[in-house]
Parts: C-alpha cells; structure tokens; sequence
C-alpha cells in the first residue's frame, strides 16, 4: 500500500490505531476453519465518523475493505481475499441504550460481545437472544447479521438472529447514511412494531451478506425477560423417537430451549478436558433430546412439569442415570444455555472442522443421514464424527441440522480428504432439497447460485448499486 494512503488512515483515525507490521497482518489471513490473504493494513475504528472518512477514502483510491467486529469467527467471512484494508471494528463496543419497559430493547455498537451484554442485562433480570455453537465472546451485531440461528426467539416462532432486529445504522461504501427500521420515521417511539419496521424491510438485504453491502455502526436488538425458576429435562433414545417427541412438544408449546444433540456434542459441553471427553464418548447414548423447563415462580415451573408428565415421555433410565451423575450436569446446561461457550469445543476435536449447517423437514433428515453416511464411508470417514445437534425451528415446523467434518490441521492430505468430504456433502443436500442459506466460500457460492442464476443477477445489480467500486469484502458472495 502506498506510503500517502497509509499517512493519510493514520490521520484520519490515529497513528496508534493503524498497524502495517506483519505479524498482527498474519493473524488476520485466517480463522479457526479458515485462511486465505493477508490484509496491508489494519485500520481500528472508534466511531461512525471515522468509520465514514475510511470508506470515502477507499472509494476514491479503490482500496478493498475487510470488516471485522468479532474476535472468533469460522467461515472465513473476515478474511480480506484481495488484501487492502483490514477494517477492525471490535473496539467500538459501547452498550448505547438498555430499555427494560414495555419496548425491551438494546443498542449495541459492532464490539459488544454476548457476555459483555448479559452482564448489564443480569442486573436488570433479562437476557439477550442466544445462538448455540459460537462464542459467548461474539459480536451480537455480527452474529445476528449473519442470520445464526438461536436457542430461543422472543416469541416461539422467532428463531433465527436476523429476526431480533429492530433497526440498524448503517454506512454504506461511499460514506452515505442507510437507516432501517421505525426509528428514523417516528424516534419518539422507536421499536414499537414487533419487527421494528415502517414500510418495506431494507434491514433483510444486509443480512448473511458478509459485510458486502454495508457497514452497520449500531444496532437494536430485542431483549427478554430471565425465568427465575428454571430446570433441565433429558431423554434418551433412538433419534427417530426423539424427532418424533420433539415434534409433539413443540406443537403443544411445551419447554423452551430444545435440542437433539450427538454424543460428540454433548461430550464437548459436559467434559472438563480432552481426555474426559473421551472417556464421555465410551458411555454416552449417541442421541438425547435436552429440553428447558421454565417459570416465573416455582409453581409455574411444576405445572410445567405436571404437563411434561401427562405427555408421558418415557426414558431410558440407566443411560440417563450416567449423565445425571456428572456433577453439576443441570447448572451446566443451564449456563451454556445463557451464554453458550462450551459447545464451541467440538470444533478442537482434532483440531479442525468444516461445519455443514442447513434446514430441513423432520422426515427427510433420515434420507440425508444415509446418503451422508454412505458418502462418509467412502472417505474412512467414523460416522460417530459427522453428527452435530438437531434444532426445531419454529414450533417444529422446520429443523436445523448440522453434519461436522473433523481433519487433523497438521496434515495436508487429511485436510485436502476431509475438504472434498464436506464438499460433496454439501452437494448431496443441496441437490435433494436441504437449505443452506449462509454461503460461505466459492464452493458454496457457485453450487448454491448455479441453481439460481437469475436471483444471482438481482444480488449483482442490487450490489452494484450500493457498492458501484466493489470496495466492501470484494471474493465473498460477489466477485
């Protein structure tokens, strides 16, 4: 990069804040899955300003921006493919607004973490809308963009990140202002609406778009209420029975958070370490559905589970017996259902993991699984490896599933088997209906998109239109 645009990034945000040496440059070339370019400079911004003056400064001299905002990311979407700048949003991290009346509501900039929320929100008695699997130590901002789905929406058929959004800030790549949501028409009662909308919804076009269509500054997002009576109930059994149990609780509306979860991942949450999580894999079931009992006294929760027992759920009572008997298991699940940060530890099983995450219906998870399996065989693939967890998405009408793919990081050949193991089981579900709706990478882009060319070229033009030099995450969706 050349000396004057780098002279004129350190005035615009501070010589401390603008960094050309090439180790920190090297950190940013990769991921926990993923790695690719190095940036030529690292810019970290402190506000909107600064933010705005970096983007015009790109424009004019065609510079390719990265943003960035979370310290843990998975699929290579904060890796520059081009170099240029590598735009660091984590510092701005300032919680702008906690409202606990009847709108429930706060205002985060792109740094504010999971935890860092909860934490003031603990004080308050609510909580923000978890995902599971990423990092409590997450961007909000970035992980709701990118549509992750969540343990528990504010209402049953709310499930998925993007759906937690009132209205965002937003600068687009030549420095204009786009705002979403009510609050710009009438800010006197912002967030009123249950969708934080007045008129057509642009707020969608900026979601899994990986940081190609625009920069969001701020964000408000919906919070809840905490339950203070809460309690954990397991079952164990063939994942058949438990789909169909799931499906029967969700119709009734019985629990909350709900999960059918592998060995593999169960492991992962319950284990102190790598050693116990083998010692786990000998004895746990390979399925058991997990599910949140709530209530905001004591007697809602027993009439909750007055309901559990009419429903006549049956469990294999020495199987769930050796769960039970690990210590703290109840307070475990709880706490990674507040603020999920053990799950994540599946993905250092070996070191490695390509995660393939798509929705379909119950009943053709089975056909999936045999083609998947057939696949994995193939590649000396241990199925034991390929299951994640099973998640109903609004009241079971749809279910998010998830095959992993483990590889040893040390070996080229073991990563280069497992690659083209992931890749051929993303065409497998995609050819038979399943729904990938975060592409991440060229593979998925070009499988995905090659099926749709004409809604491909409506995302070029839309593109073009809010990024006409193509400066914003150029190599991710869009070339």
């Amino acid at each position: 990069m050349q000396n004057n645009i780098i002279n004129r990034l350190k005035e615009l945000v501070g010589e401390s804040n603008v960094s050309t040496d090439s180790f920190e440059l090297s950190k940013y070339s990769r991921d926990f899955n993923c790695s690719g370019t190095n940036p030529d400079i690292i810019v970290s911004c402190h506000n909107k300003e600064q933010i705005k003056q970096v983007l015009l400064l790109a424009n004019e001299n065609v510079i390719p921006i990265t943003p960035k905002s979370s310290e843990i990311d998975y699929y290579g979407a904060s890796i520059p493919s081009y170099g240029g700048i590598l735009l660091n949003l984590q510092e701005m991290n300032e919680i702008k607004v906690i409202d606990t009346s009847s709108n429930r509501y706060a205002t985060v900039e792109p740094g504010v973490t999971f935890e860092q929320l909860q934490k003031e929100l603990d004080e308050k008695g609510f909580c923000v809308m978890m995902p599971l699997g990423v990092s409590c130590k997450n961007s909000i901002l970035s992980t709701y963009l990118e549509r992750t789905p969540l343990l528990s929406g504010p209402v049953p058929i709310l499930s998925n990140g993007w759906q937690c959004i009132f209205d965002m800030d937003i600068l687009l790549p030549n420095g204009q202002n786009f705002h979403t949501g009510s609050g710009e028409a009438t800010p006197q009662y912002k967030n009123l609406t249950p969708h934080g909308i007045t008129g057509p919804d642009f707020s969608r076009v900026f979601t899994a778009a990986q940081g190609t269509m625009g920069i969001v500054t701020e964000m408000s997002v919906k919070i809840k209420r905490k339950f203070p009576f809460e309690s954990i109930f397991m079952v164990v059994s063939d994942k058949n029975d438990l789909l169909e149990t799931v499906g029967k609780l969700k119709k009734l509306d019985i629990g909350k958070e709900c999960l059918i979860i592998s060995a593999l991942n169960l492991a992962s949450i319950l284990s102190q370490d790598f050693d116990h999580l083998d010692e786990l894999l000998e004895i746990l079931p390979d399925w058991t559905m997990v599910l949140r009992l709530t209530g905001y006294d004591e007697d809602e929760l027993n009439v909750n589970l007055a309901d559990l027992n009419d429903f006549k759920l049956t469990n294999a009572i020495n199987t769930l017996q050796i769960i039970t008997e690990i210590e703290n298991f109840e307070e475990i699940f709880l706490n990674e259902f507040k603020l999920p940060n053990r799950l994540i530890n599946y993905r250092y099983y070996k070191g490695h993991c390509r995660t393939l995450s798509f929705y379909t219906e119950a009943d053709r998870i089975n056909e999936f699984d045999k083609q998947v399996e057939y696949l994995a065989d193939g590649y000396n693939y241990l199925k034991s490896d390929l299951y994640g967890y099973i998640m109903p998405i609004e009241q079971g009408r749809v279910y998010y599933y998830e095959y992993n793919f483990h590889s040893d990081p040390s070996s080229p050949e073991d990563l280069y088997r497992i690659e083209k193991l992931y890749q051929d089981a993303c065409e497998i579900v995609v050819n038979n209906g399943g729904i990938i709706d975060r592409p991440y990478g060229s593979f998925l882009v070009n499988l995905i998109y090659s099926k749709s060319s004409e809604y491909y070229e409506n995302l070029l033009s839309i593109k073009s239109w809010f990024d006409p030099n193509n400066i914003l995450n150029p190599g991710k969706i869009f070339p």
